[in-house]
């Protein structure tokens, strides 16, 4: 049985990003394995014709054959595909509830009591860097430039 493992906290374009890669694989998943079911399905089909008396049984044979070798390549393919996804690490978007669930190390702030137009002058600190961090280690935040 699978541990329970803690979900990391991304932020919301790498979840998107691997909950759709996630996503693709079991979609590509049950296609293989839908392939592979259709495959075992003509293999017993062409071995039941190459069985009877007035078949073609060399030709059924091995059609049979290359059916049944496609139908375990399929499934194959599918089952490892399906635990690939399965083995990705749990994750959660960031959000103002979880936020708090960070990293100390993960996170910048800033005084909240300064007007947004005194903040750019303001550097930002990582909360577990204290006051000794180098202020050319510091991140400052910056506005977009709108000029182009």
């Amino acid at each position: 049985m699978r541990e329970k493992l803690k979900k990391r906290l991304v932020d919301k374009q790498e979840y998107v990003e691997t909950k759709g890669v996630q996503g693709i694989g079991y979609s590509f998943a049950i296609a293989s394995g839908s392939a592979g079911a259709v495959c075992l399905l003509n293999s017993l089909y062409f071995l039941m014709n190459g069985l009877r008396p007035e078949g073609n049984d060399a030709f059924c044979l091995i059609v049979s054959a290359v059916f049944g070798f496609l139908s375990a390549a399929a499934i194959s393919l599918s089952i490892y595909i399906f635990n690939l996804g399965r083995k990705m690490p749990p994750i959660a978007p960031i959000t103002p509830q979880n936020a708090k669930q960070l990293p100390e190390i993960e996170t910048l702030v800033r005084a909240s009591n300064l007007p947004p137009s005194h903040q750019q002058a303001e550097l930002l600190r990582a909360t577990s860097q204290g006051s000794e961090t180098p202020p050319e280690e510091l991140l400052r935040a910056t506005l977009k430039d709108t000029n182009g």
